[in-house]
């Protein structure tokens, strides 16, 4: 046995003195946050520090190895019962602050939950009622009173069923392995209360508990997790855990992002080790705005993120005033001043930020060139713009998972032979919660975010499939126009992924023109060059759109494999309003057709301009005049029917 019969085991009151001793010292030097939740986890290690030592005074007192008068035998018993017994109290609180009820409850319903607690506090501390849970005799012996059991196992009872219904009715803030940890750390406090009632003189009930911590300690407040190690603030895992209580909670709140500007700009001219310093100097700080109603967070990325609960936006702007006004002066570190540009944005929720995915866009959001950095900022316009954009972004992935982009086809008028000859291939998405989402904005969200590559071979298979499937070669059609995107160009992998895809169709290159914006081509000529070349290899030809709109010169379509120039359909508008503009669409022509490339104008939209157009030698044509972007079936009757009927176009 640990201990001899009769006599009180000291092992684990030491054990759980030491234990929580190393915990609050580890839990200290790594925690710069100071909120309510870190308050009431260290509250929790102190009091079961005092109980642990509390009870180790008792067992030494009754066990006859310390003696003393029998006031300091009622005094060190009622601190190791008064923390013995306040320990389901402050777990309860700490529970409700992971919940985030903590926050939300009123005076009244904290003033309910503290009864059983003031009651403990009354019995414990008035002389004649102390007598009911213990006292010692005239020789000094201890003996329980009558309400011992009765009033401390009620008060852990009820404490225990108040946090259960807590866990049930809010499991949805916690994450779920934070609600299987607080169900594991509850049933071992319970089960350490069930080793005091079996074995009066093992001791073990502190030390298990303190167990429990650490238990909690590494797993719930696992710092890996909860804080960022860069900077010691609440993570992003943090944030994110967070918004799901934001979100279920019906309280108007703000969150402030801080966006410094170039953050990596100043590691390099700085050095990574002044950068740290002066992050660090930021982070204390801000860690020092934090309290009950405001939590600073560190998602990273150069920004960081303050929460300011159940406020008004008065109360966030001021805040986020101060933080700005903050940022005008100079942050030092080792007598190196770093002056940092930041944009401060207030943004409200849930009136503004509506969704947790949506909070999330806005505190990734970072520093925006076009926008002030002089002022602060509220995110009303501001975050409809992010969060059209994540929610693009979102349709693009579930548009890729299901396979369910529309790929539409424009007809190309031949004006020599009078027929539709070719027609571009023009990408559509219909998603099921924003509907028809226009291709100008898809396909710049897509090229920020890296799957335009993925779209790209998508629409590229598609026209294999059709061209294979319905031939519409037997209509008269000549070849598809196929856009690339800037980043298809730059993969050098490209050739072959084409190649493998119209073997699988038996479909020929030269069935397929692919067109490349004029932007495209300035990105990296090498690779775009040895790209291109293994295409024309292939028996690909070329088409350069939106000529005259991007960055190229006339050089490049010498220097680049164009059979086809695609006039920007805004050369064509503006020729129809001064003689100026149109003197300069049919020089452009002039110069196509003298370098032996084909013309194709676009925004062809009356007779009139057909007509004009024709007379200037353009040799295709394309635009609302003949058609629309149409569906796969509804092209494949226009090409029939358009070109039986030559003569009557013509």
């Amino acid at each position: 046995m640990l201990y001899a019969p009769g006599r009180y085991n000291l092992n684990y009151d030491i054990s759980a003195i030491l234990l929580n001793v190393i915990i609050m010292i580890f839990f200290l030097t790594k925690k710069k946050v100071r909120d309510r939740r870190v308050k009431l986890f260290m509250s929790l290690e102190f009091i079961l520090c005092v109980a642990a030592a509390g009870g180790l005074g008792t067992a030494l007192i009754r066990n006859g190895t310390i003696v003393c008068s029998s006031a300091t035998k009622t005094v060190v018993t009622i601190i190791a019962h008064y923390s013995h017994n306040s320990v389901g109290f402050l777990i309860l609180l700490y529970l409700l602050e992971i919940l985030g009820r903590l926050r939300t409850m009123r005076k009244a319903q904290l003033f309910l939950i503290s009864v059983p607690q003031m009651i403990l506090t009354v019995f414990m501390f008035v002389p004649g009622l102390r007598h009911t849970i213990f006292y010692y005799d005239a020789d000094g012996n201890y003996f329980h009173g009558p309400m011992r059991d009765w009033l401390y196992y009620t008060i852990v009872i009820i404490y225990l069923i108040i946090g259960i219904i807590g866990l049930m009715r809010h499991k949805r803030t916690l994450v779920r392995k934070d609600l299987y940890y607080s169900l594991f750390v509850a049933i071992g406090f319970v089960a350490s209360m069930i080793t005091e009632r079996v074995g009066r003189y093992l001791r073990a009930c502190v030390f298990l508990q303190s167990l429990c911590m650490l238990a909690v300690y590494v797993t719930i407040e696992n710092d890996d997790e909860t804080f960022d190690y860069e900077t010691g603030l609440l993570s992003r895992y943090s944030l994110w855990k967070e918004a799901r209580f934001l979100f279920d909670n019906k309280r108007t709140s703000y969150m402030i992002s801080v966006r410094l500007q170039d953050d990596n700009y100043y590691d390099v001219m700085l050095g990574p080790d002044i950068t740290r310093g002066v992050k660090r100097q930021m982070t204390d700080w801000m860690a020092r705005l934090m309290n009950e109603r405001v939590r600073v967070f560190y998602p990273g990325r150069g920004t960081f993120a303050i929460e300011l609960f159940n406020s008004t936006k008065d109360e966030a702007m001021s805040v986020a005033e101060k933080i700005r006004q903050r940022y005008e002066y100079s942050w030092l570190y080792k007598n190196t001043p770093a002056y940092y540009t930041v944009q401060v944005v207030v943004g409200c929720i849930p009136d503004v930020i509506k969704t947790q995915d949506q909070l999330i866009t806005f505190v990734d959001n970072g520093f925006d060139v076009s926008l002030p950095a002089d002022q602060v900022l509220f995110a009303d316009e501001l975050m409809k713009s992010e969060v059209r954009k994540a929610d693009v972004e979102r349709a693009l992935h579930r548009a890729l998972d299901n396979q369910s982009f529309k790929v539409y086809y424009q007809p190309i008028y031949d004006t020599e032979e009078g027929k539709i000859r070719s027609c571009e291939a023009l990408v559509r998405m219909i998603d099921d919660e924003l509907g028809f989402v226009s291709p100008e904005e898809f396909i710049k969200v897509a090229e920020q975010t890296g799957l335009v590559s993925q779209i790209g071979e998508i629409v590229f298979e598609k026209v294999c499939r059709y061209l294979h499937d319905v031939k519409p070669q037997q209509y008269g059609l000549e070849f598809v126009e196929v856009n690339l995107s800037t980043v298809q160009c730059m993969d050098t992998n490209l050739p072959d992924r084409f190649t493998e895809i119209m073997q699988k169709y038996g479909v020929t290159a030269d069935q397929i023109d692919l067109e490349i914006t004029e932007s495209a081509v300035v990105n990296d000529e090498n690779t775009m060059i040895h790209v291109l070349n293994r295409l024309t290899d292939m028996g690909f030809s070329f088409a350069l759109d939106d000529f005259g709109t991007g960055n190229a010169n006339y050089s490049y379509i010498i220097k680049y494999p164009f059979c086809l120039i695609k006039i920007d359909k805004s050369f064509l508008w503006g020729s129809e309003k001064n003689a100026e503009n149109a003197t300069i669409l049919r020089n452009m022509v002039n110069l196509i057709s003298e370098l032996d490339r084909l013309a194709v104008v676009e925004g062809v939209e009356t007779v009139g301009q057909k007509e004009k157009l024709i007379a200037n030698g353009v040799r295709y044509l394309q635009g609302y005049y003949y058609s629309k972007p149409v569906p796969e079936d509804d092209f494949t009757k226009y090409i029939r029917d358009f070109n039986a009927n030559t003569s009557e176009e013509a």
